[in-house]
C-alpha cells in the first residue's frame, strides 16, 4: 500500500514538469513543442519576432490577428524585421498587417526566408515604401507559399526593381500553390510582379504557380503577373490553372508570366510566350500597356537635362539618373545596390540636372587637382545609407561628374571598381489625378 501511494504522490509531481517542458502554464494548455503536431503558437506581436530564435525547421500557428505596426521603432536600424526563417508559418486564416515604417524607404519582413509560408492574409494597408514578406528565398530550402493573400495598396517607389509583394529572388525551389493577389501595386515600380519579383539565381531552381490568381491592379514600367524578369538564368517552370481577373498595366510593356526558361538562344522567346500563354485572361482582367506619346527627355549644349512635352494640361514630371554600385558593409560585400538622384517638377524646359557620368572614390582619388562642389537641388537615392548620402558635383580637366558619397559614420561604402559609368536616366509623366501616363529615356 505504501509503495502505491508513492508511486502516486511521485506522478503527481512529476506532472507540472511535464507540462512545463511543453511550455504550458498548467495541464489544459497545449504542449509547445515546435513539432508538426504540437506547434509554438503566436498570439501577439511578441511571440512572431520570437520565430527569430528558432532556427530549426519549427512549426508556428497563429491564433490571432498580428499587427506588425505593434512593433515600436520598427526598421530603425535595418531594413528587416528577422534574418531568415527555414520553418512552418500557418496563419491558421488570420491576418498579418504590414508595418508602415521603412529603413531609408524599404522594408521587408525576413532577409531570407526558406521556410513554408501558409493559410494566411498579408495586409499591406495603405503603404509608401518597397515592403514585402521576403528579401530572397533560402540557398539551402525549398520555400514555399500555400493558401496566402495579399490585400491593400501599396505605392512603389519610382523605379524599384524587381519588385514583389512576398518574394524578389528565388535561390531555391520556390512554389506558390492556391495564392491570391487583391493587393494594388502602385508607384509604377521599374519592373516586378505580383508573386516572383525577380528571377531564379540557379539554372537548376524549379518555380512552380498553381492555382494562383491576381484581382489585384499592378501597374508598372514592365509590369507583370507572375514573374518580374526575364532577363538572367533559367528555371524549370510550371504554370497551372493560374488567372487574372484584375489590371496588369504596363508603361512599356505587361505579361502575364513574363519570365522565360532557356534552353538556347534560338527558342526562348517562343518559350516564354508560350508560358504567357498558359496564364489565363478572364473577361474581368486586362493586360495592356498605356501612355501617351509626344513626351521627349534630351539635353541641350550645357549639357543640362531638358524636359519636352506637347501635350495640353497640367502633369508632375520625375526625373531620375540610377547606377550600379557594389554595397559594402563594414568591409564585406553586401550586393549590388541601385543608386541615383532624382528631380520632381512641375515645369518642362530646361532642368537643375546634368547629364554627368558617375564615378566613385577610388576614381576620384585619382584626379589630382579635382575639385568638388555639394549638389543640393537634386534628392539622392541609396537605399543603405538615405539621408546620409552627399551629392558632389566635380570637375577634373574640364570635364564634370557626379560623385556620391557616404558619411563613414554609419559603415556603408559604394564603389563601382574605379570604372565611370553613365547613368539611366528616365522621366516619368504623371497626370492631375496621380496617374503615370509615360515613361521615357532619355535620347
Amino acid at each position: 500500500m505504501k509503495r502505491k501511494l508513492l508511486h502516486s504522490m511521485l506522478a503527481i509531481a512529476v506532472l507540472p514538469c511535464v507540462c512545463l517542458l511543453g511550455g504550458c502554464d498548467d495541464p489544459n494548455t497545449p504542449i509547445q513543442d515546435g513539432s508538426a503536431q504540437n506547434p509554438y503558437l503566436v498570439s501577439n506581436v511578441s511571440d512572431f519576432m520570437a520565430m527569430d530564435d528558432k532556427q530549426d525547421g519549427s512549426h508556428f500557428k497563429l491564433t490571432s490577428n498580428i499587427n506588425l505596426n505593434d512593433i515600436e521603432n520598427a526598421y530603425a536600424d535595418s531594413y528587416y524585421l528577422m534574418e531568415n526563417f527555414n520553418g512552418v508559418i500557418d496563419g491558421n486564416g488570420k491576418t498579418i498587417t504590414l508595418n508602415n515604417n521603412a529603413h531609408n524607404g524599404y522594408s521587408i519582413v525576413f532577409d531570407e526566408f526558406g521556410g513554408t509560408l501558409k493559410n494566411v492574409t498579408l495586409d499591406f494597408n495603405n503603404i509608401n515604401n518597397e515592403s514585402g514578406w521576403a528579401g530572397n528565398s533560402s540557398e539551402a530550402n525549398a520555400t514555399s507559399f500555400q493558401n496566402v493573400t495579399t490585400t491593400g495598396t501599396i505605392n512603389v517607389p519610382f523605379n524599384t526593381v524587381n519588385y514583389s509583394p512576398l518574394i524578389n529572388y528565388a535561390q531555391n525551389d520556390l512554389s506558390f500553390i492556391n495564392c491570391t493577389n487583391d493587393l494594388d501595386i502602385l508607384g509604377v515600380a521599374e519592373r516586378g510582379s505580383a508573386f516572383l519579383g525577380s528571377y531564379p539565381k540557379t539554372t537548376e531552381t524549379n518555380l512552380t504557380f498553381r492555382n494562383c490568381t491576381n484581382t489585384g491592379k499592378i501597374v508598372m514600367n514592365k509590369a507583370s503577373m507572375l514573374q518580374g524578369n526575364h532577363t538572367r538564368f533559367s528555371s524549370n517552370t510550371t504554370i497551372e490553372n493560374c488567372t487574372n481577373e484584375g489590371e496588369i498595366v504596363g508603361l512599356t510593356s505587361a505579361g502575364l508570366y513574363n519570365g522565360m526558361i532557356i534552353t538556347n538562344n534560338a527558342d526562348k522567346e517562343a518559350i516564354r510566350q508560350n508560358l504567357n500563354g498558359q496564364v489565363t485572361n478572364t473577361q474581368n482582367g486586362t493586360c495592356t500597356t498605356q501612355g501617351i506619346s509626344g513626351v521627349t527627355l534630351t539635353t541641350n549644349a550645357n549639357n543640362k537635362v531638358v524636359i519636352n512635352n506637347s501635350n495640353a494640361g497640367n502633369y508632375t514630371y520625375l526625373i531620375t539618373a540610377n547606377v550600379y554600385y557594389s554595397a559594402y558593409k563594414n568591409s564585406e560585400r553586401t550586393g549590388s545596390s541601385v543608386v541615383g538622384i532624382s528631380l520632381t517638377t512641375n515645369e518642362t524646359g530646361e532642368t537643375n540636372l546634368y547629364n554627368y557620368q558617375f564615378i566613385d572614390k577610388a576614381k576620384f582619388e585619382t584626379m589630382t587637382g579635382a575639385t568638388k562642389t555639394a549638389v543640393t537641388n537634386l534628392q539622392v537615392k541609396v537605399n543603405q545609407a538615405g539621408n546620409q548620402a552627399y551629392l558632389w558635383d566635380v570637375e577634373f580637366e574640364g570635364t564634370h561628374y557626379y560623385y556620391i558619397e557616404i558619411a563613414d559614420s554609419i559603415g556603408y561604402s559604394l564603389t563601382m571598381g574605379g570604372a565611370i559609368r553613365t547613368p539611366n536616366t528616365t522621366l516619368l509623366v504623371i497626370d492631375q489625378q496621380q496617374n503615370p501616363v509615360a515613361l521615357q529615356a532619355l535620347a
